[in-house]
């Protein structure tokens, strides 16, 4: 009986553990991603440019982020999720840790100076240097 209370006291230290690292992850994606999506809409793109970790990628985007906006007037982060953690035994800092998706509303004045809005969908990668935008290949 008193093995059953301590294993179960354990595993709930346990459990709050994990659920505790989960919030700090999301939190740490939700911060990148706000960084992120800041550097567009202020037209900063080294700031934006910093999220891409293949060296080539970001020198392209810091010489500019296509958007089919002419001026911003919000973006926000709406919501952010972690995919399932996958089983890695490996220490190679370049495999992907996690993956998980970021969900943006933009809002801004078009070409024809009309306002548009809408939402984005966004896949980040995390290896063991840090959160990372999953490039589109055009």
């Amino acid at each position: 009986m008193l093995s059953f209370f301590i294993s179960s006291i354990l595993s709930c230290g346990l459990d709050k553990q994990a659920i505790r690292l989960e919030e700090q992850e999301k939190t740490m994606l939700y911060t990148n991603a706000q960084k992120y999506w800041e550097g567009i809409r202020w037209k900063i793109p080294k700031r934006a440019a910093t999220f891409y970790e293949d060296p080539l990628t970001r020198a392209r985007m810091e010489s500019g982020i296509k958007m089919p906006y002419q001026r911003f007037m919000d973006v926000k982060v709406l919501h952010v999720e972690l995919d399932p953690k996958p089983k890695l035994e490996s220490n190679d800092p370049n495999i992907i840790r996690r993956t998980g998706t970021v969900y943006v509303r933009i809002e801004g004045f078009g070409v024809d100076n009309v306002v548009r809005s809408e939402e984005r969908k966004q896949v980040w990668y995390r290896n063991l240097k840090g959160w990372w935008v999953q490039h589109e290949r055009e």
